[in-house]
């Protein structure tokens, strides 16, 4: 091409760890106050929930031939079939109604928390995209987002504010 693109509304994911004087080193006080971390779901530990052994033995190691004979065939599929679905994710009515009925009562009680990050703000959106991420991991995935993928995405979202109150 002509070198210059243009992306129309680019969604961008990535995940990454850090320690806390790492993370305030490296993201700016605007930014943390100027809706930036807001847009992103903070996940804070202050203890290890297990012990993993670093390397594992030669006996348990992924080798080429497990790859691709058993995590390929395993999960490959269920991945190319969520890159082909053109379809609208929808949730059915029970869904529907729990999410607007909690919604509602979430904006009425946001204020509650001292948020400087805009995250509260946003807790009815992160809460919707994780129900979307929730439906596609389903294997019997038809585009439809049911009563206990809100619910699940309510408790996983909300146990994170703690996080990113501790972030501002």
């Amino acid at each position: 091409g002509d070198g210059k693109e243009k992306l129309k509304e680019p969604y961008i994911t990535c995940l990454f760890g850090s320690s806390p004087a790492h993370f305030y080193d490296s993201i700016p006080q605007p930014n943390i106050e100027g809706g930036y971390i807001g847009r992103n779901l903070v996940i804070y530990e202050e203890k290890r929930s297990q012990d993993l052994d670093l390397l594992d033995s030669e006996e348990e190691s992924i080798d080429d031939d497990r790859f691709t004979k058993y995590i390929v065939p395993k999960y490959v599929p269920h991945l190319q079939k969520i890159a082909k679905h053109k379809q609208r994710i929808v949730p059915n009515e029970t869904a529907r109604k729990h999410f607007n009925s909690w919604r509602k009562g979430w904006r009425e009680n946001q204020s509650i928390y001292n948020d400087r990050t805009g995250f509260v703000n946003r807790v009815p959106d992160h809460v919707l995209k994780v129900a979307m991420c929730l439906c596609l991991s389903r294997y019997d995935n038809i585009g439809i987002i049911t009563e206990s993928d809100i619910r699940e995405a309510i408790d996983r979202i909300s146990s994170l504010i703690y996080a990113t109150q501790k972030a501002a």
